[in-house]
């Protein structure tokens, strides 16, 4: 009987280490691989525009950016928003691309109804190199690829010339050129509309949206399908960028 009750203890003791060590295992892995939060610039304040956690905006060029998106918001009720951000290692988002963390910042800040519906939303990361322009569910795609002409012949260039203010600037009136149906500064043809008639897509304000694009627009990607673009390369997006 003595020889059973040790073998019995000899037993529960090997499986009691086993266990302990198993759990010791998975505490230690836990906490190796455990992450900080990732951390989101503060929402601005009601009627805020500007969030230039980087310090990349000249006074100036902040004064006109700001007036472009308070007539916008007044006249037609489209909020834009502007942020900018050191690197996105340094709010803890080592991994995220840009496209997650604008998304995930928006849903991180206090709800906002005009800019989840029609929110033209810009966010500029330094050291990353990356901007990206967040549109609101409300705007359902329809303006993907003048967004893409924001980014591509605005913003971009000037960012990489190393004028990031400028850029930021130009990236704003583009976003009031689409919130306005005009064409984008530079463009020759825009939507194929003069530019007496473009408010026409948009009339109405706030009021009288519509979820579906222009015929104008249609018959502007149709025209360019048949010269061959395509829209972004597969897996870019049309609404980021890298300088």
């Amino acid at each position: 009987m003595a020889t059973y009750h040790r073998r019995c203890g000899s037993r529960w003791s090997t499986l009691a280490s086993v266990v302990l060590t198993a759990s010791l295992l998975v505490a230690f892995t836990l906490a190796g691989t455990g992450s900080a939060p990732v951390l989101f610039p503060a929402a601005p304040p009601s009627g805020g525009i500007v969030v230039d956690e980087a310090r990349l905006i000249a006074p100036l060029d902040q004064v006109d950016l700001e007036g472009l998106a308070i007539a916008l918001r007044r006249d037609r009720g489209y909020p834009i928003t502007v942020v900018t951000i050191q690197s996105l290692s340094a709010y803890g988002a080592t991994g995220y691309t840009i496209e997650r963390y604008a998304s995930e910042m928006l849903k991180a800040w206090p709800a906002d109804p005009e800019r989840q519906g029609y929110g033209l939303t810009l966010l500029v990361s330094a050291e990353d190199r990356l901007a990206r322009i967040e549109l609101g569910s409300a705007w359902r795609g329809t303006h993907d690829g003048r967004v893409r002409e924001i980014t591509d012949r605005l913003i971009l260039p000037a960012l990489r010339r190393g004028d990031l203010s400028k850029g930021i600037l130009a990236g704003v009136r583009g976003l009031d050129a689409v919130g306005r149906g005009f064409r984008l500064p530079g463009e020759w043809f825009g939507w194929m509309l003069p530019d007496p008639l473009a408010p026409w897509l948009n009339r109405g304000g706030s009021s009288q949206r519509s979820s579906s694009a222009s015929p104008f627009s249609s018959a502007f990607r149709s025209a360019a399908g048949a010269r061959g673009w395509r829209g972004p390369p597969p897996g870019s997006s049309a609404r980021s960028g890298k300088w």
